[in-house]
């Protein structure tokens, strides 16, 4: 006779919930394309990356904000509390997109660049002090809350203001990465709005899974 497991406590069983099931706001929606063919992203995710140590380090970055999820601690803020840290913490700390303020000759992003009379959260490129600046990538970000095919500012979605903000910038503005905290999304400007690659928190906690973000990001 097979042993008899012990029951879950409560707690234990909501925690398991927290990490399986992913939010509403966070999952991909359907009947859209994939932005680059699954057996090419993951190839790269399998090959020996340059600084393997790096990779480590920006994974535990990505779990910390996963159980901040599954916690519910950050529901219980909002975008322009989120924002900065977050934009420091993932895309600076972990993806390598550091900001101007660190110092450094050369900077990989800016906050609140002027596109068209408007602002996206962030751009992402190359750039150097005193220098035009000319981005590679549009970051939208909203709060943990925000749907980003549904919820609407000013009539339009998240994932239409990053494409406002594509077509008025240069063609060498070419990604455009909508997040929620929760999910990320990258889009490419030749494409459609249909397709877009997309990884939520919760499934970064996979090390494989992470791996094609940290290629792809």
């Amino acid at each position: 006779m097979a042993r008899k497991k012990p029951a879950r406590t409560p707690r234990a069983a909501k925690q398991v919930v927290y990490i399986r099931d992913e939010s509403p706001v966070a999952q991909r929606q359907p009947k859209t394309d994939l932005l680059i063919l699954a057996r090419l992203l993951k190839e790269e995710g399998t090959k020996q990356f340059q600084n393997e140590e790096h990779l480590a380090a920006a994974h535990a970055i990505l779990t910390k904000w996963a159980d901040m999820e599954s916690s519910g601690r950050l529901a219980e803020f909002h975008e322009t509390q989120l924002q900065g840290l977050f934009l420091a913490d993932v895309f600076g700390a972990a993806l390598g997109y550091t900001p101007a303020v660190e110092g450094t000759e050369v900077f990989y992003q800016v906050q609140h660049h002027a596109i068209a009379g408007q602002e996206p959260d962030a751009v992402l490129g190359k750039f150097r002090q005193g220098e035009e600046r000319d981005p590679l990538a549009v970051v939208e970000l909203k709060g943990p809350a925000v749907h980003l095919d549904r919820d609407r500012s000013s009539g339009r979605t998240a994932v239409d203001q990053c494409w406002d903000y594509l077509v008025n910038t240069r063609p060498t503005c070419r990604w455009g990465i909508v997040s929620n905290i929760v999910s990320f999304r990258l889009y490419e400007r030749d494409s459609t709005k249909r397709a877009y690659e997309h990884f939520t928190l919760q499934e970064l906690r996979d090390i494989a899974a992470f791996r094609r973000f940290y290629a792809l990001f």
